[in-house]
């Protein structure tokens, strides 16, 4: 199969580069759109650390929860504070067996 080739005369060739021009402006828009959602996904809350009891001086340990685990608690962690967390905290917070989070890449 051949690659299509644009028209030979003139006003065909404005009125395709006109079109064309329409289509990219669209195509960009939906892209912009596309990030901007992307972006507002990325701060919205999705998983909470339930903390658990420890005695005085001993270091803290947490099981972390995603959105829709039936265990108590609320997200409060976007993906970026979600990532602070566990590198200052590392494997002393485990994950929740039951919802089993998938932590941001």
């Amino acid at each position: 199969m051949t690659d299509p080739q644009p028209p030979s005369d003139l006003p065909a060739l404005r009125a395709l580069a006109a079109w064309l021009q329409h289509w990219l402006n669209d195509v960009r828009q939906a892209v912009a759109d596309a990030e901007r959602a992307a972006a507002a996904e990325a701060r919205r809350p999705r998983w909470w650390v339930r903390w658990q009891r420890r005695p005085p001086g001993a270091p803290r340990r947490g099981i972390l929860h995603e959105e829709g685990c039936w265990h108590p608690g609320a997200p409060d962690l976007d993906a970026a504070a979600l990532r602070r967390l566990l590198a200052e905290h590392g494997d002393r917070v485990a994950a929740c067996e039951v919802c089993r989070p998938s932590p941001p890449e």
